[in-house]
């Protein structure tokens, strides 16, 4: 009974120590990793409107239903000029997370997409096919027309729906006032 007792402790101590280590190495790298999220955010935002200025746009402001799997939305201004928005999307199935930072112009055409994260098991594929597809210009109807059969289907669904979900908040944000 004494030698069970002797040994629950001392896991027990070894489980508290491991356990207060894991939180020091936490806490002391959580603000270089937000650093180097916020710079690759910076890296994506300009790889989508290269030279523009952005602006968050505070999600609870807008008067339309906020979907759970947008992240962020960013105003894009060239020479003070809004041009359009970026959305910060990120969806998650079986196979792993995708998030995208999706470019829409006011003319209601796909800027680009930036994958941010991808953990799925078909990476590789999922990531081909959003480049393949999803080409600067398209307009909503034509992203509903995208065939998401590329071997990597669940990734490929997901990468539609977060497209879909992006438009749809856009057009509700921005409606016709742009036309």
């Amino acid at each position: 009974m004494k030698k069970n007792f002797r040994i629950a402790l001392i896991l027990s101590l070894v489980c508290a120590i491991c356990a207060a280590l894991i939180a020091i190495v936490n806490i002391a790298t959580k603000k270089t990793i937000e650093a180097n999220r916020i710079e690759k955010q910076e890296k994506a935002l300009n790889e989508l409107y290269d030279g523009a200025s952005f602006k968050e746009v505070d999600l609870n402001s807008i008067d339309s239903e906020i979907n759970e799997n947008i992240n962020k939305v960013f105003e894009v201004y060239k020479e003070e000029k809004i041009v359009g928005y970026i959305y910060n999307v990120e969806g998650k199935n079986s196979y792993g997370l995708i998030e995208l930072m999706i470019g829409i112009n006011l003319d209601k055409t796909l800027e680009d997409i930036v994958v941010f994260n991808n953990t799925q098991s078909y990476k590789q594929i999922v990531d081909e096919h959003i480049s393949s597809e999803y080409v600067p210009g398209i307009s909503v109807g034509e992203v509903e027309d995208i065939d998401i059969y590329c071997g990597a289907t669940k990734g490929a669904k997901l990468t539609k729906e977060l497209v879909e979900i992006a438009f749809t908040h856009f057009d509700k944000m921005v409606g016709d006032n742009n036309d």
